[in-house]
């Protein structure tokens, strides 16, 4: 942290000390500042108490001395020194959003101001960008509405539409200027299409391979003079670059003028590279591998850090740029070679494992990483070394916590003994507080990863490591810390898309399991718990929100059901068997409760004649003659009495008697199961 800081102050020193201090070179020096400034989050240590209290008081001074430029560059003569301090406003309160508050008041008068003179149309358009920023933010903080709002408000409206009166269109075109040179152009363009430059003695193959070696012999030179490398060496073992301009005598501007240069020949490597050509090139992958390596070594830290020289402090400051192409040109290796790339990938994970060892606070170029070890997973799979360096790097939490004092807590502890439980517990809420999960581009590029590991290679992870990642997927998911930041601008942010790379996360760790240990499936019921918690997200956004209407089943369904039943019972019952006889009087009091309904669906299926009316009519009125009160209550059966049988008698006789007998009778309303037993005996 202390190193971080302290680099974060040099950096922030030289810009404002080295390449804002002239006004009439702020113009050229603008995308330089801008870019090291987002790029290397040189106000993310605002409020750090884990560095020392020297080296944070140094920092804050330099913070300070960055603000005054800014206000004085935004309130200059020129032009180019008000768009400036414009922009370096709106980036300053991006990236610190504890700055902004303190400056809201001030810079939102100042770019009033701005508007309300005659200003050329860039300058109008960065600052209406910067005042429409500014207000989003500020409606959404309390303070800020009650200090700055109703102030300055008024006045943004009355400005504004003053402005749009006086001039009705901003940005003017002028169409019928390039008429002449329409034709002139298109001749151009088809002379370059047509390939008609390549011409001469030489293929289109011995051209693109020399386009590449110049383009290679460039970055070389490039780097030769950003490292102070003695040209010396023998011209034969010089390689060929390219015909620029020289640069310039002073260090401060020939030194990110080659840092310029590179960028653009890494744009021309990627274009020679993945253009669709009918040749059969040479590409050099020896020679394109051992370049960027070279751009890989470049060292983040000054060379001596001793020495007072300016010139190794601007090594550290443009290094990000210098490895983001080197990842540029990893990639469009990839894309373009593919399967021809495997004699060389141990040399690529080495130089990878390199520049991800040396992101120092660089957001951008370790999101750029990221994504180059996401595209070499998915190309090459395991196979690829790198992923043994990089798995502890892709950190899921992304964690920025910021502890409490510990000098003062101890010394409160010494104090007050009696206390010193109550004060442990504040400090660890208080820790616990700033601990939130804050995601950003990074977060999201690890998962990524992650998620690349887990689908191409499950078993590259180790049982310790897989446990870990999958209880911080859980544990993301179900506290709802996502994106959870208390800034103002950061709180804003969307966390959908990071939501969603979650959920994918975690479906390929359950969709790949561990072979050796049992990873998710401990955290079922968690997983449950989410699932059911995103249905219920979804559920008000995909339908709408009205009061449930309970419906019931179909009466058709029923009736058909009710008829099959019935079909079942009408059938006589097969007396082949003596199990059935058994069964007799049970299947008989079935028929009897369900007579009407019998008689009711015979009427159905068979017409009535005028013989079965008067049966029917006794039939229906006999239940409803006997009505006695005991027939509500259960009837058990009469013990069967067993009388001798006459000679010359069959034996069945008095079992045939006593079913005629009872056919007059109401059959109890429970049959015991050992009746029928006792009867067959």
């Amino acid at each position: 942290m202390e190193f971080n800081v302290q680099r974060a102050e040099r950096t922030l020193s030289l810009l404002t000390s080295t390449y804002l201090a002239n006004t009439d070179a702020v113009a050229a020096n603008l995308g330089l500042v801008i870019e090291t400034f987002q790029s290397q989050n040189l106000l993310g240590f605002t409020g750090a108490h884990t560095a020392p209290a020297e080296v944070v008081k140094r920092y804050e001074g330099t913070v300070h001395k960055w603000l005054t430029r800014i206000n004085s560059l935004a309130t200059g003569k020129t032009s180019e020194s008000r768009l400036a301090g414009v922009l370096l406003m709106k980036y300053t309160a991006e990236q610190s959003p504890k700055i902004f508050v303190e400056n809201a008041s001030k810079w939102m008068a100042s770019l009033l101001a701005i508007l309300g003179k005659s200003e050329v149309d860039p300058v109008y358009e960065a600052t209406m960008e910067t005042l429409v920023g500014f207000l989003d933010v500020v409606r959404e903080v309390p303070e800020l509405q009650r200090d700055v709002a109703a102030a300055q408000v008024p006045r943004v409206n009355q400005t504004v539409l003053a402005l749009a009166e006086k001039n009705s269109e901003l940005v003017n075109w002028f169409p019928t200027l390039f008429r002449p040179s329409i034709d002139k152009t298109v001749k151009l363009c088809l002379k370059y299409l047509t390939g008609e430059t390549a011409g001469g003695k030489m293929t289109v193959e011995e051209r693109w391979f020399e386009y590449m070696q110049l383009t290679m012999g460039t970055i070389d030179w490039c780097i030769d003079h950003i490292m102070c490398v003695d040209a010396g060496a023998p011209e034969s073992e010089r390689r060929e670059f390219g015909d620029l301009p020289k640069l310039s005598s002073d260090f401060m501007a020939s030194i990110p003028q080659a840092v310029d240069r590179i960028t653009g020949m890494v744009e021309l490597f990627t274009a020679l590279l993945t253009r669709p050509t009918s040749a059969n090139i040479a590409v050099p992958i020896e020679l394109i591998v051992e370049t960027i390596s070279r751009l890989a070594f470049v060292p983040l830290r000054i060379a001596n850090a001793k020495t007072d020289r300016a010139e190794y402090s601007l090594v550290p400051l443009l290094a990000p740029r210098i490895h983001m192409a080197a990842v540029h040109m990893l990639a469009a290796l990839a894309v373009a070679l593919g399967d021809y790339l495997q004699p060389f990938l141990g040399g690529i994970a080495r130089t990878v494992a390199v520049i991800n060892s040396k992101l120092m606070g660089s957001a951008a170029t370790q999101t750029a990483v990221f994504a180059l070890i996401q595209l070499y997973v998915e190309r090459f799979g395991f196979g690829f070394e790198f992923v043994a360096h990089i798995v502890s790097s892709t950190n899921v939490r992304g964690q920025q916590q910021r502890a409490a004092p510990a000098p003062a807590a101890s010394k409160a502890s010494r104090k007050r003994g009696s206390k010193q439980v109550v004060e442990e517990e504040s400090g660890s809420a208080e820790s616990l507080e700033y601990a939130l999960v804050q995601l950003n581009s990074v977060n999201h590029s690890a998962l990524c990863v992650v998620t690349a590991i887990l689908v191409n290679a499950p078993t590259a992870f180790t049982t310790v490591q897989r446990t870990q990642i999958d209880g911080q997927l859980l544990t993301l998911l179900l506290l709802q810390t996502v994106n959870h930041d208390r800034t103002v601008f950061a709180g804003r942010q969307t966390d959908v898309e990071y939501t969603a790379q979650l959920f994918e996360c975690l479906l390929a760790s359950v969709l790949s399991p561990d072979p050796w240990q049992k990873a998710i499936v401990p955290h079922r019921p968690k997983i449950q718990c989410v699932c059911t918690r995103a249905l219920a997200a979804i559920e008000p956004v995909v339908h709408a929100k009205l009061p449930a209407q309970m419906r019931g089943p179909a009466p058709e369904e029923e009736v058909e059901m009710d008829k099959s039943m019935l079909d079942e019972l009408v059938q006589p019952p097969q007396q082949n068997t003596v199990a059935e006889d058994a069964n007799a009087p049970i299947q008989a009091k079935r028929v009897k409760l369900d007579e009407p309904l019998i008689e009711k669906t015979r009427e159905e299926k068979e017409p009535a004649t005028a013989a079965d009316l008067p049966a029917k009519k006794s039939s229906q009125s006999e239940p409803a003659a006997k009505k006695p009160v005991e027939s509500a209550l259960p009837k058990l059966p009469a013990v069967p009495t067993f009388k001798p049988a006459a000679s010359g008698t069959p034996a069945n006789t008095s079992a045939s008697t006593k079913e005629e007998e009872s056919d007059g009778e109401e059959f109890p309303d429970i049959v015991m199961e050992g009746s029928d037993s006792e009867d067959e005996d």
